[in-house]
């Protein structure tokens, strides 16, 4: 990973002081941000931790291999998104949507890796700093120290998704991130648990303002101790622990006063009380990346605009569906994402991403029960999310019956968010079911191996103890 790992000067790409007026209002003390002085402030740590949100914002779908593209690509990748036809369209988007990643020299399937462990590398950084510094205080060292482990398991909770066994990478030492090999996913799991259960009991309960001392009322733009939890049950059901998906999630569930599945046009609103965790527009057109490209204008998908929703994703909706109804836009014949409605304004953002929300949680926890056999309470959180969505209560189904239906409505709820779709059809072990059709409708074929993507040949190049991943 010698491209990746090489020793970064901290005032430069690794913490960088992008700020989101949101979060940081407090000018930092000092002109440049460099090793002997980014953990002498309180304001300028809190500044550096805010610029890995700010790169995860800010990062557009072009950015192929930041998690932020993930909503584009991974969609592609799945039964989520469809692409306009032409030899123009940005090659990336061409090898996503069918499905032929390469793992040629700089070839696309390792763009994420590429991208991630970068981020990984700047946590690794913050990490090192805060535990060795003794000039911050107390309390905003305890909450940036949450804060960046749960970015860093974030990171790789998207990385083992995507590549399975990943290289396990905690320092900023070359010498040892130059020559690491692969570790075993569900060792790597056991590793992220730890993490988030430490970032847990550092976080907040709290949504915090810039200096991390005061609550604020909105703007949910800060990780608190219910983002890691949310984590925490994506993780546990990677481990089929159902007991602990189920505590963590219902953690989330019981704080009524904070979180409500919100209404359908609200979800997505800065203002949302379901969202859990969420990052701040910071783009000068005051719209997500998501509603700039996935709304498309009257004219329908073209080269610049080429995505759209699948037919098969249109035709998963349920008679009188409102998500169908408010969630869908159409220009021409061509079905679009609308969970996001503003794609160019000025002034104060409106809408913010939102990376965790209650009726993923809502399902989670279900999907914890079902395989609890716990099924009449997993039917209870599942009609929850359906009665949202005003379509009819179910009731007395089998527990295969009812994984499939828990499935079904996490296609209709999560659909072009952070890779739900691909994660999801892996979990339930149905991706090499679904996706030989798919693959067909797309003029594909559908190779099991496809399931992980594949690491880049000038990766391998640099790192011999590295090895591709099997298929490739």
């Amino acid at each position: 990973m010698k491209n990746i790992f090489r020793l970064l000067l901290l005032g430069l790409g690794v913490l960088h002081l992008v700020s989101c007026e949101s979060l940081v209002k407090v000018d930092p003390p000092v002109t440049r941000t460099n090793g002997d002085n980014l953990f002498e402030y309180d304001a300028v740590v809190i500044s550096a931790v805010t610029g890995l949100y700010t790169s995860m914002s800010s990062a557009g779908f072009n950015t192929v291999g930041d998690i932020r593209a993930l909503n584009a690509c991974a969609s592609l990748y799945t039964d989520d998104l469809a692409l306009f036809s032409s030899p123009n369209v940005i090659r990336a988007f061409q090898d996503y949507y069918g499905n032929a990643l390469s793992g040629l020299v700089n070839g696309t399937g390792g763009n994420f890796w590429n991208t991630i462990y970068t981020s990984i590398y700047r946590c690794n950084s913050i990490i090192e700093g805060l535990s060795h510094s003794n000039n911050i205080s107390a309390a905003v060292s305890k909450q940036l120290m949450g804060e960046v482990l749960f970015v860093r398991a974030l990171n790789y909770y998207f990385l083992i998704n995507l590549y399975g066994d990943v290289a396990w990478v905690t320092s900023t030492d070359y010498t040892i991130n130059s020559v690491v090999r692969r570790t075993n996913k569900a060792d790597i799991l056991k590793q992220l648990v730890a993490d988030l259960l430490q970032a847990r009991d550092l976080l907040s309960p709290n949504f915090l303002d810039a200096t991390l001392l005061k609550t604020i009322v909105n703007g949910r733009f800060r990780p608190t101790s219910y983002a890691a939890s949310a984590l925490l049950t994506k993780l546990y059901l990677l481990q089929e622990n159902w007991t602990e998906a189920e505590a963590e999630a219902s953690r989330i569930i019981a704080n009524s006063q904070l979180f409500i599945l919100d209404s359908l046009n609200s979800v997505f609103l800065t203002t949302s009380k379901e969202a859990i965790w969420q990052l701040q527009v910071v783009s000068g057109s005051s719209a997500t990346e998501e509603g700039n490209r996935f709304i498309l204008p009257a004219t329908g998908p073209s080269e610049n605009m080429p995505f759209f929703l699948s037919p098969r994703l249109v035709g998963a909706f349920e008679k009188n569906d409102r998500r169908r109804q408010l969630w869908v836009g159409t220009a021409r014949s061509y079905n679009y994402p609308y969970k996001y409605k503003v794609a160019n304004a000025t002034g104060t953002p409106t809408e913010a991403l939102v990376v965790f929300r209650l009726a993923d949680v809502y399902l989670n926890r279900a999907e914890a029960r079902a395989q609890s056999n716990m099924l009449d309470l997993a039917m209870q959180d599942v009609n929850k999310v359906r009665a949202r969505a005003w379509l009819p209560q179910i009731a007395g189904v089998d527990k295969s019956k009812l994984l499939d239906t828990i499935l079904h409505e996490r296609q209709v709820e999560l659909f072009t968010e952070f890779a739900n779709r691909f994660i999801d059809l892996k979990r339930f072990k149905k991706i090499d079911q679904v996706m030989p059709s798919v693959c067909v409708e797309k003029g594909t074929i559908w190779q099991p191996y496809f399931s992980f993507f594949p690491l880049s040949a000038s990766e391998l190049q640099a790192n011999p103890n590295l090895v591709q991943t099997p298929g490739y």
